[in-house]
């Protein structure tokens, strides 16, 4: 037997699994409204029905940037095109992007990887926990895997190639990808840097290469901070991710007045509601919604800082994501610690497998990101940056969320995880 085509066929068993165990997440969570839905769902569905009826992007018969535009326009879609099931149809997609997104990091590690490698990433991203259990849900994460591949992709070649057609892609990828989920909204940044720093070309190609990246990414964005500016004078791209910030400031104060210990964070008690209210409350003349808040706050109190960020990005990169699994068939969880969001507590058997999952990928990805750099190393800066630059936007505020943050760092992971099954010397060295 051809032993590329083994690999291929492994490639595929791989990703129709990951579509077979997706569609049965939304089957099974099909009719429980409350098994695929969370509280961002409802300003989605709000925001999705608006544009479905044909008011506008409008909440409460207002307009209004409470979430950038992406996901509401998708479910929209669905509205126009299935009716009443819409939201199942949006689902059924999320379930399938998972194709799309394993052949474009197949494509990107084209040439660099071994045929085992393939497979190894093509496994990362079709059965990840966290990666099953959030395409069940009516939440714009799933989306933000399939454009993190494709900007991935896209750097990889216009780094190789010096080449302004991709250069333009991977902009256009962040671009698209931040209307889906805002903590894209600087990850042009990072292929960026890399092109002014590849000394192969002259200073003026490598300031147009990326100065490329940061004009497409900025013509996607444009018309909707325009739009946001025009109409509430304030040129960001939605209101939530201002809320995020004070939230990040306010869970700050209250573990350093200690109102709340690190275990309440933990496991969501008190609620971002109460600690808001509480923070609004307590510190009048702290309340900001920029980013200073949080600087003025990390400023205040660096010790407790330093452990909310050490706490939550070992919570985003350790948590396995069973829960999101469990959740949407119904299964009863109790209640306690290990969790998404570290509310409900499954059987210790599925929380041994899971957390086997997260550390065997760790292993993997370790391995893969030194013998990358020996290989590539500006393949293995853009993973292991781009990776990096996720865990600090989602700092802090990832102790209320959990694994689903992480999944816009997947791609990245599953890239450098290939390369735990590649020798070093067997492919391009650069």
């Amino acid at each position: 037997m051809d032993s590329g085509g083994r690999f291929w066929r492994l490639v595929v068993a791989a990703a129709a699994a990951g579509v077979l165990l997706r569609l049965l997440l939304v089957i099974s969570a099909a009719g429980d409204v409350e098994r695929h839905t969370s509280p961002d769902s409802l300003a989605y569905e709000g925001l999705g029905r608006s544009l479905a009826a044909g008011k506008g992007f409008s909440l409460g018969g207002s307009p209004s940037y409470e979430r950038v535009p992406g996901y509401p326009l998708l479910l929209a879609a669905g509205r126009w095109s299935f009716g009443d099931r819409g939201n199942l149809a949006v689902l059924a997609a999320q379930a399938l992007a998972v194709v799309p997104t394993i052949l474009l990091l197949v494509w990107a590690l084209q040439g660099r990887s071994s045929r085992p490698g393939l497979v190894i990433a093509a496994l990362v991203l079709a059965l990840d926990p966290a990666a099953v259990g959030n395409s069940s849900m009516l939440l714009s994460d799933s989306w933000i895997v399939l454009f993190a591949a494709a900007f991935l992709g896209a750097s990889l070649r216009a780094l190789d190639a010096g080449s302004i057609r991709w250069s333009v892609l991977a902009g256009l990828a962040s671009g698209v990808g931040t209307y889906f989920h805002p903590g894209a909204t600087y990850l042009w940044f990072i292929p960026f840097v890399l092109h002014l720093g590849a000394g192969v070309r002259t200073p003026a190609r490598r300031a147009v290469l990326a100065m490329a990246v940061l004009a497409a990414h900025l013509v996607v964005l444009a018309p909707w901070v325009a739009r946001n500016a025009w109409l509430f004078d304030d040129p960001s791209l939605a209101a939530v991710s201002r809320k995020s910030i004070v939230l990040k400031a306010a869970i700050i104060e209250a573990y350093a007045s200690g109102g709340v210990p690190l275990l309440g964070l933990l496991s969501g008690s008190p609620s971002d509601a109460e600690m808001l209210a509480e923070y609004r409350q307590r510190f009048p003349d702290r309340v900001g919604s920029g980013p200073g808040a949080v600087a003025r706050a990390a400023f205040r109190h660096p010790g407790d800082t330093a452990v909310l960020v050490t706490a939550s990005a070992a919570f985003l990169l350790l948590d396995p994501g069973h829960v999101a699994v469990l959740k949407p068939l119904g299964l009863p969880l109790g209640s306690g610690l290990l969790s998404t969001g570290l509310h409900l507590s499954p059987p210790l058997g599925i929380t041994a497998l899971a957390t086997a999952w997260i550390l065997v990928l760790w292993i993997a990805v370790g391995l893969g990101a030194r013998r990358l750099w020996a290989l590539d190393r500006r393949a293995a800066l853009l993973c292991v940056a781009t990776s990096a630059y996720f865990v600090a936007a989602f700092s802090i505020g990832a102790l209320t969320t959990g694994c689903r943050y992480r999944l816009a760092m997947l791609p990245f992971l599953a890239f450098l995880a290939a390369f735990a099954a590649t020798r070093e010397g067997s492919g391009p060295a650069k």
